[in-house]
């Protein structure tokens, strides 16, 4: 299961400029104790979510369709997809990157296995979060100040071990 959230505004009024494409400028990943949390941070513009969904399966890049070589590590991936998005600036000339990478990386922690990026096409940015527990509810929020998408997965659900119980 996963829960999606949103910080939100009323918006611009109408004589203002939009908001700007949302420019990621990094991507980390920790053990927050309990759970394992996905940072992505962005500077300029607001993301949003479009959609936070476990997969199994290969995994592919899009737009081009093909196959993430090698597949990517964990028994699922967590995709998170999000609008508003991109890792370089296209409003610039020259373009300016503003995330240099890595696009794939280990996070070798409780339940996260790996990172890797799958998209960044027309302002939308997609990520894919290898895990080992797809059976947690993860949660997925966009919070200002700083801007970023954080996404909170819970450790593994695995076996309760117990101890023996003799009577006598």
């Amino acid at each position: 299961m996963l829960v999606a959230a949103a910080v939100v505004s009323a918006g611009p009024a109408a004589t203002e400029t939009p908001p700007g494409i949302a420019l990621l400028t990094g991507v980390s990943a920790q053990d927050m104790g309990t759970f394992d949390r996905v940072t992505f941070t962005f500077e300029k513009g607001t993301p949003n979510i479009l959609s936070a969904t476990y997969e199994v399966g290969p995994a592919v890049f899009a737009p081009s369709g093909q196959p993430v070589e090698p597949p990517i590590a964990g028994a699922a991936r967590l995709v998170i997809t999000m609008s508003n998005a991109a890792d370089e600036d296209l409003t610039t000339n020259p373009v300016v990157v503003t995330y240099p990478g890595p696009f794939r990386f280990p996070a070798d922690l409780p339940n996260i296995t790996e990172l890797v990026q799958l998209q960044d096409f027309e302002a939308t940015l997609t990520w894919a979060i290898g895990v080992n527990d797809a059976r947690v509810t993860a949660v997925s929020q966009v919070l200002l100040s700083p801007t970023r998408v954080q996404v909170d997965i819970p450790h593994g659900t695995g076996p309760v071990a117990a101890g023996p119980n003799f009577t006598g």
